[in-house]
């Protein structure tokens, strides 16, 4: 599903009204899969934004872990999960919340990070 992303949260810290009006929103494909959890002994929901529509492509965000809708309205719905920003053996787990827009007309403007490549 080809979406607008927008991350609620900067570091586990909610982000404020003013700075989320200020944010450009991430567009690309959501893939949601399982994994099996060893830690909970589980399958969890794991999602990923990336540049084409399979989960092997190039990520845009770090992947969030242990996903469930918080809200769903219309095109729009919230996803809360995990986000791991570890960095070499420094350990960095937090709470990330992505605000996701159904887009059904690709035509809109890019994602920063697309060539606008030709459908």
């Amino acid at each position: 599903m080809f979406v607008e992303v927008l991350r609620l949260r900067a570091k586990g810290e909610r982000l404020d009204r003013d700075r989320l009006k200020q944010l450009i929103p991430v567009c690309g494909y959501l893939n949601v899969h399982q994994r099996f959890d060893h830690w909970a002994r589980r399958d969890v929901y794991v999602a990923t934004l990336t540049r084409g529509d399979f989960a092997s492509t190039e990520q845009l965000l770090p992947t969030l872990d242990q996903v469930r809708i918080g809200k769903l309205t219309g095109n729009d719905f919230v996803l809360l999960g995990f986000e791991d920003l570890s960095h070499r053996k420094v350990s960095a787990i937090y709470p990330q919340a992505w605000w996701c827009r159904a887009r059904l007309d690709r035509a809109l403007p890019a994602t920063p990070f697309d060539t606008g490549d030709e459908i």
